[in-house]
């Protein structure tokens, strides 16, 4: 990225607030696509060692560490609460079988 070429940070802003939309949504294969995306775009805005972002630049990488952080958050909470369901469920199952036998 040369000095004069402009730093798409805002771009991966926006970037990070979809994945929010989409995780709160739980679009999870949009999940896995904007996530590869963001790795993608972060790597390429921080290959360059000579950048020096500006104060707005920097307040906009903040929040995208914030929303991805509350993005992951999300997805493990939502993972705990499907893993709790499926015990559940095979729990349930399993009690449904124990009946039928007597």
């Amino acid at each position: 990225m040369s000095s004069t070429e402009e730093c798409p940070v805002h771009a991966v802003f926006l970037l990070a607030q979809e994945l929010t939309g989409a995780v709160e949504d739980q679009n999870w294969q949009t999940v896995q696509e904007l996530q590869t995306r963001l790795d993608t775009e972060l790597k390429a805005i921080f290959s360059d060692e000579s950048k020096v972002f500006s104060d707005q630049q920097s307040q906009e990488l903040l929040q995208i560490y914030t929303l991805t952080l509350a993005a992951v958050e999300s997805v493990k909470s939502q993972q705990e609460k499907t893993g709790q369901e499926i015990r559940a469920f095979r729990q349930g199952k399993i009690k449904t079988k124990a009946y039928q036998t007597k």
